[in-house]
C-alpha cells in the first residue's frame, strides 16, 4: 500500500507541479488585487468630496461617450475616493448586424461625473501597467485558455491536488505504528523539522515534507475551493446538493426573451430603489455593490452587501434582487439572508479562498500559502529529478560492471 502511495504521489505531483507554480504565485498577489491596481493606475483615485451620481446617470454618461457599447455591470465605489467601475459589451452594427469591436472590455469613471478615467481589455495578452492585474487573473484563473478549456483543466487540477494532499500526508506517517502509542508520535515528530545543516538533498526533502506538514490545513482549504471556484456547477454544487438544499439560480429559471434588444423601460436608477425596498429588513441599510442587466431574460440583478463586505473579517453576507426591466416587479431573490444553509457554504469558497473571510489576516496567510505552493511544487521536482539522477547513475554504474 505504501509503495503505491509513494507513486501515487509521484506521478500526480509531476502532472500538476507547473500548474500549481503558476498558481500559487499569480494566487500570492493577486490577493492584493485591489490595492496593487490602484498603486500601478492612480487614474482610479477620485475626489473622496464628491458626490456620486445616481446609476441611471453613470449609465447613459457612458454610453453617450462611446455609442458602440452597451454597460453590462456597473459597480459603485466601495468607499469615498475610489472609481466607479463598469464592465461593458459590444453593440450590434446597424447597418450589417454585427458587434462592433471595442478594444476594451473594463471601464472606470469618476462617481461624481461620469467621466471615463481609463479603459482596458480585461484578459487579454498584455503585461503593462494597465493590464498587469487583469493579466494575472486571467492567468490564474484560467491560463489565458480560451472558452472553458482553462477553467475545466484548473479544475481537473484542483481535484488531483485534493487527493494528492491526502496521500501526501499519509506517506509522512511513521510505518506500522498506532497513533494511540507513544512510539507513534515520537517517530513522526522529525517529519516536522528541517535540519538546516544537512545541504543537498536532505535540506530539499525536508522543506518539502515538513512545510507540507505545517501547511496542509490551509493548503487542503485551498484545494477544496480551487474545486469551487473552478468546477462550481459541474462538480461543487451538486456534491453540497447531496448534503443540503441548493437554491437553484433565480436567472437560469427565466424564459428567455427571443428577439428583444431594446433597452429596458425601467431605468437601473429606478431598478436599484425598487430592489432596495424589497430586501429583508435587517440588511436594509446594505450599500448597493453592483448592478448588472441581462437583456435575454429582460432583468436587471441589483446585489447589496453589508458594510466592509469582503474586506473586514467574516463579512461575506449579501443579497441579490431581481427587477423586471419592463415592469419593475421583483422576479427573485438570491443571498445570504433569504437562502438555505447550503447556499450560504457555496457563499463562503470565495471568501475562504482569497482569505478574506478572516479580513488582511486571512489575506497574507493566504498569500504565504501561495508562495509555499509554488517552494512545494519545486522541492517536489527536485527531489524527484535526483532520485532520477541517482538511480540512472546505479544502473550505469552496473552495466560498466557487467562489461568488464
Amino acid at each position: 500500500m505504501r509503495h503505491a502511495a509513494v507513486l501515487a504521489h509521484r506521478v500526480v505531483g509531476l502532472a500538476i507541479a507547473a500548474f500549481l507554480l503558476v498558481a500559487g504565485l499569480t494566487g500570492s498577489v493577486i490577493v492584493f488585487r485591489d490595492e496593487l491596481d490602484r498603486w500601478l493606475n492612480p487614474s482610479m483615485r477620485v475626489d473622496a468630496s464628491a458626490e456620486p451620481l445616481a446609476p441611471s446617470a453613470l449609465v447613459e454618461r457612458l454610453e453617450s461617450a462611446d455609442p458602440r457599447v452597451r454597460l453590462t455591470y456597473l459597480y459603485p465605489p466601495k468607499r469615498p475616493g475610489e472609481a466607479a467601475w463598469a464592465l461593458v459589451a459590444p453593440r450590434l452594427e446597424p447597418a450589417t448586424g454585427r458587434p462592433f469591436q471595442p478594444d476594451y472590455n473594463e471601464v472606470w469613471l469618476d462617481p461624481a461625473d461620469g467621466r471615463i478615467l481609463g479603459r482596458r481589455e480585461a484578459g487579454a495578452w498584455r503585461f503593462d501597467r494597465l493590464h498587469a492585474v487583469p493579466f494575472l487573473v486571467a492567468l490564474h484563473h484560467n491560463l489565458h485558455l480560451p472558452g472553458d478549456w482553462g477553467r475545466w483543466l484548473l479544475g481537473v487540477v484542483s481535484i488531483l491536488w485534493m487527493m494528492d494532499g491526502v496521500v501526501a500526508g499519509f506517506l509522512t506517517l511513521p510505518r506500522s505504528q498506532s497513533p494511540w502509542r507513544g512510539a507513534f508520535w515520537r517517530k513522526w515528530r522529525p517529519a516536522w523539522g528541517v535540519k538546516r545543516a544537512a545541504g543537498g538533498h536532505r535540506l530539499t526533502l525536508d522543506l518539502h515534507r515538513a512545510g507540507g506538514l505545517w501547511l496542509w490545513t490551509i493548503l487542503a482549504l485551498l484545494a477544496v475551493t480551487s474545486v469551487a471556484m473552478n468546477l462550481p456547477g459541474e462538480v461543487f454544487r451538486p456534491v453540497v446538493a447531496v448534503f443540503g438544499t441548493v437554491s437553484p439560480s433565480p436567472v437560469a429559471a427565466m424564459p428567455r426573451r427571443d428577439g428583444v434588444t431594446g433597452p429596458p423601460t425601467v431605468g437601473w436608477t429606478e431598478a436599484a430603489q425598487t430592489a432596495r425596498a424589497a430586501l429583508p429588513a435587517d440588511c436594509a441599510d446594505w450599500p448597493l455593490r453592483y448592478m448588472a442587466y441581462f437583456p435575454g431574460p429582460g432583468v436587471y440583478r441589483v446585489g447589496f452587501a453589508e458594510p466592509e463586505f469582503r474586506e473586514d473579517a467574516f463579512r461575506v453576507a449579501r443579497e441579490e434582487i431581481y427587477v423586471q426591466g419592463d415592469g419593475g416587479g421583483v422576479a427573485g431573490r438570491a443571498g445570504y439572508v433569504s437562502g438555505t444553509a447550503a447556499d450560504r457554504f457555496l457563499l463562503w469558497q470565495f471568501p475562504l479562498h482569497s482569505g478574506r473571510m478572516f479580513g488582511w489576516a486571512g489575506r497574507a496567510a493566504v498569500a504565504f500559502a501561495g508562495l509555499a505552493v509554488a517552494v512545494l511544487s519545486v522541492t517536489g521536482t527536485l527531489i524527484w529529478w535526483r532520485k532520477l539522477r541517482s538511480r540512472q547513475g546505479a544502473a550505469s554504474g552496473r552495466g560498466g560492471k557487467g562489461r568488464a
